[in-house]
């Protein structure tokens, strides 16, 4: 019983730490009527909470003319992330969003790769945005 009750207390300062460092999030917005997209992410000036950085990623789409924003993509990991705004051959909007990736090659490859892979056409106006969640 003592046995476990140490390794039990040895590894709490472990999961804690790892608890705090788990808990950086990025939310990203997107409304397919207007094609406005809003993102936010956890750093020092948003703070960690998943709710606040869904609220202000929503109020950013509305911001930029959203009417009918919906979450496009939301995580709690760390790591890079990213969206990417494009049209497919036919001129329909395409948009795609990452998070947790190691850094921003990768984020940018993978948005690259989700983006063609639905067909999307490298126009000069495809839009790729990237960041860092902390």
């Amino acid at each position: 019983m003592k046995r476990t009750l140490f390794f039990s207390l040895l590894a709490l300062p472990f999961l804690i730490i790892c608890s705090f460092r788990s808990h950086a999030q990025c939310a990203v917005y997107y409304c397919p009527q207007m094609g406005a997209v809003g993102y936010s992410y956890s750093d020092d000036e948003t703070g960690h909470n998943l709710d606040a950085i869904k609220h202000n990623a929503l109020k950013q789409c509305q911001d930029l003319g959203g009417k009918g924003c919906t979450l496009l993509y939301a995580t709690h990991k760390v790591g890079w992330g990213g969206f990417i705004r494009g049209k497919d051959a036919n001129g329909n909007l395409l948009v795609f969003a990452v998070g947790h990736q190691l850094s921003d090659a990768f984020a940018k490859s993978e948005l690259k790769r989700k983006y063609l892979f639905a067909g999307g056409v490298e126009y000069n106006d495809v839009l790729v945005v990237t960041w860092q969640a902390e």
